[in-house]
């Protein structure tokens, strides 16, 4: 019989040696890694408690490689006990892969202030703070946002990264766009790499963001997500999720310029997935 969830921590504790005995991580180190991933995920059943949390403790370690195989695993084993533990562990490796980019030293609008020099009550401060999840992406969201144009800066430079990422991910919106045609640029990251070269990532209104204010008629972007929704004292206000791919995933990322064409966007926080 199976243990309950309740007792998995319990059992951690008794068995801190589980994870190399059961599982050969030698043997993951030493080749052969698509064979053992495939045996480490037929283990995630087992009848034994100790050898389904030995190898989940080493397909996490895996990481990145084991990805593929655990979706096909949690959409399609017929072992509820592995669909189950491997959709925990998507999960618990992408929030591994999930590197915060630090905004703080460029940070000039806060939370709790009113936006673009209108209303008191204009402004974010319904929005969580800290560690969150958005759109299926995990950010850390401080208490402030990095405001183009509107009487702040219309560029904002060397946003440090320091790292490769697959993909970079941006929480952010614009205001004061009523009357913006679709796929007009309202603003653009430029991903500077270690090795001098760039590239460079459209914000387009209609595609990737609209006006964070809820309007009546105003369909959501066409590319990018609504990655939260709130309220303050003068609209319905939400944020989206832009996900950009790295064409250069083995080039490390030096630094990130923010810069708006028009408009007034701001940028709430960024991901980089490794």
């Amino acid at each position: 019989m199976r243990h309950s969830p309740r007792l998995f921590a319990l059992a951690l504790l008794l068995v801190p040696c589980a994870v190399h005995v059961a599982c050969g991580d030698d043997k993951l180190a030493s080749g052969g890694l698509g064979k053992d991933i495939d045996r480490l995920i037929k283990q995630l059943g087992s009848d034994e408690f100790k050898e389904r949390e030995a190898a989940s403790s080493a397909l996490r370690k895996v990481g990145k490689a084991a990805l593929n195989a655990l979706l096909q695993a949690a959409k399609g084993s017929d072992d509820l006990e592995v669909r189950t533990r491997a959709a925990r562990l998507i999960l618990a490796i992408r929030d591994d892969l999930a590197r915060p980019i630090d905004l703080k030293s460029h940070v000039n609008q806060k939370l709790n202030e009113r936006f673009h020099d209108y209303h008191p009550g204009n402004d974010l401060a319904a929005l969580p703070t800290g560690r969150q999840t958005f759109a299926g992406v995990k950010f850390t969201v401080g208490g402030g946002v990095v405001q183009l144009g509107a009487g702040k800066p219309a560029k904002v430079e060397g946003i440090k990264v320091g790292l490769k990422a697959e993909k970079l991910h941006f929480l952010h919106a614009g205001g004061h766009q009523n009357g913006a045609q679709l796929n007009t640029a309202i603003g653009k990251y430029v991903v500077l790499y270690a090795d001098k070269t760039k590239a460079e990532i459209e914000v387009a209104y209609g595609r990737d963001v609209v006006d964070w204010w809820v309007q009546p008629g105003v369909a959501d972007p066409t590319r990018g997500k609504v990655a939260w929704e709130g309220q303050n004292k003068l609209s319905r206000v939400k944020l989206f999720l832009t996900t950009w791919v790295n064409p250069n995933p083995d080039k490390q990322i030096a630094t990130i310029d923010y810069e708006t064409t028009k408009y007034n966007p701001f940028c709430v926080a960024i991901t980089a997935e490794q």
